[in-house]
């Protein structure tokens, strides 16, 4: 038995100015053929999964191509049919099947489907009766081209995410059975016209929490081979962008290979255009769908998400009795797309005079270079941050001390990527006042203590700790917290989604039409 196996994984954030293409993918992850293995290998990550999973059960594994950029804007065309033309080339008669971790929320320039349009072109090279499967982050815009093109999708169900592993190993497991002939994947899918803010929808709280609970439910029942239900990606401006569920059942290993064709309109579930799938099996899918969207439409309410002001949020934490207090700059999470250089939180840290103080990170190359030029020891003046767009705020001036010079490597600790080496580029820790800084060359989302500890900086002992991170911040940062504060900076991943300038998603759509289904 033979397996294309590959990863391409961006979130793309279509209001950022960043269009990542090689250079940015090869920042964080741009491996081809073996050296996928030697990276991923002992990792608990998608991969990692892949490659104990095809070791296990005697697969013949074809590695591709590993991909993975930091969030950005639409990535460069060219890059995309590269990186498409590796996977597509590696299809050969002698495959049996295909297993990808993809993300979900993938648009490159003109082309707002990435995922569809991937699964599109390997469906028609492999033909109807060789199986797709593909493990999809929870931020998945779910389109009809995916649901129609795969075989088997399966979707995180943890929020910050610590379920990568166990995703890649539930694809794997359905992918087998597949090839094997003792399932027939029958698909529905259900598209709530809700696009979320980040902020309220961490699966370890209500109502995900609870959402979460019914699906893996779900998964014991007769019958139901996988539930997905997708928080989605708001700041991507497409018309696929928002919440959805996906249930996948067995027709039985007797009945023929059905794709599943989605039926317009998009929130109406997803059924097979033939009858020659089991009723049962069709019927059993679009039921479940239909309840986790109605579920995620009665819940809507709870999605908005609000922040603390920058001022009171700074206040807040300098008068705490102990710490550590984590200021979350969830705006400017490169993690969603972020450009990860804002600076008005440390900016009020500064007026508050903050005792004892890291920010960690601020995205600066060229302050980098300047404290590199400068030293360790020396006493520099830096203009830093806001050097990327209008949307993260305004650069700030200080006076500091280059206290240590870095390369940016660390090894996750956990929760996520356990064991997975990652660069942020060239490093400086300034201190200004009671205030150290980190200052990167790459941009990353702080959602690991190695960032820090890389750095010098023992997160534990610290009083304040600014992070640019939405809600994957919590799985490392929650368990040594005093208290967590989301702070409501500018920044592309604002939570309030009124701010954007959405032009292309599907309307009425909740927050932005109103508060009833068929808009205002």
């Amino acid at each position: 038995m033979r397996w294309l196996i590959a990863q391409f994984q961006h979130e793309t954030n279509t209001f950022s100015n960043i269009l990542p293409g090689r250079a940015e993918f090869a920042e964080r992850e741009l491996h081809v053929g073996e050296e996928m293995v030697r990276v991923h290998r002992g990792t608990r990550t998608v991969v990692g999964a892949f490659i104990d999973f095809v070791e296990k059960h005697n697969i013949e594994p074809v590695w591709v191509i590993s991909a993975f950029a930091t969030p950005a804007g639409r990535i460069k065309a060219p890059f995309y049919r590269w990186v498409m033309a590796q996977i597509l080339q590696a299809v050969t008669p002698d495959i049996d099947g295909v297993l990808l971790s993809l993300h979900g929320a993938m648009v490159a320039e003109e082309i707002d489907d990435g995922e569809g349009t991937l699964l599109a072109a390997l469906r028609e090279r492999l033909g109807d009766d060789r199986p797709i499967a593909t493990a999809l982050d929870y931020h998945t815009n779910l389109s009809p081209a995916m649901v129609e093109n795969a075989d088997i999708l399966v979707g995180y169900k943890t929020y910050p995410h610590v379920d990568l592993y166990e995703t890649g190993m539930a694809a794997a497991e359905l992918l087998l059975k597949r090839v094997k002939g003792e399932i027939r994947p029958v698909r529905a899918a259900e598209y709530p016209r809700i696009i979320a803010p980040l902020g309220n929808t961490s699966t370890l709280d209500e109502p995900m929490k609870s959402m979460m609970a019914r699906a893996r439910e779900m998964e014991t029942e007769p019958g139901v081979l996988s539930v997905s239900v997708f928080g989605g990606f708001s700041w991507a401006d497409i018309p696929d962008a928002g919440m959805s569920a996906l249930v996948i059942t067995d027709g039985g290993r007797d009945a023929p290979a059905v794709r599943a064709r989605p039926v317009l309109p998009l929130e109406k579930g997803t059924v097979p255009d033939s009858g020659t799938v089991p009723i049962g099996a069709r019927k059993a899918a679009a039921k479940r769908a239909k309840e986790l969207g109605d579920s995620l439409w009665n819940t809507r309410r709870s999605f908005l998400a609000t922040a603390v002001p920058i001022e009171d949020a700074v206040r807040e934490a300098i008068e705490a009795k102990a710490g550590p207090i984590i200021l979350a700059d969830v705006a400017d999470n490169p993690g969603g797309g972020g450009a990860g250089d804002g600076v008005e939180i440390l900016r009020e840290l500064l007026k508050q005079n903050a005792p004892d103080a890291v920010v960690g990170t601020i995205w600066d190359p060229a302050a980098v270079e300047a404290c590199r030029k400068a030293g360790v020891g020396a006493e520099v003046a830096l203009t830093i941050g806001g050097k990327t767009d209008g949307y993260h705020g305004k650069p700030v001036t200080l006076a500091a001390k280059v206290l240590r010079l870095g390369d940016g490597w660390w090894t996750s600790e956990g929760p996520m990527d356990t064991g997975l080496r990652s660069c942020m580029g060239p490093t400086a820790v300034i201190r200004s006042g009671g205030i150290d800084v980190i200052l990167n060359s790459w941009r990353v989302q702080n959602l690991d203590l190695a960032i820090l500890r890389s750095s010098g900086i023992e997160p534990t002992e610290r009083k304040i700790i600014v992070v640019k991170s939405s809600i994957h911040y919590r799985g490392a940062y929650g368990p040594i917290a005093k208290r967590l504060i989301d702070v409501d900076a500018p920044g592309l991943v604002s939570p309030n989604l009124k701010r954007f300038p959405f032009r292309h998603v599907r309307r009425p759509i909740f927050p932005l039409d109103g508060m009833q289904r068929g808009g205002v």
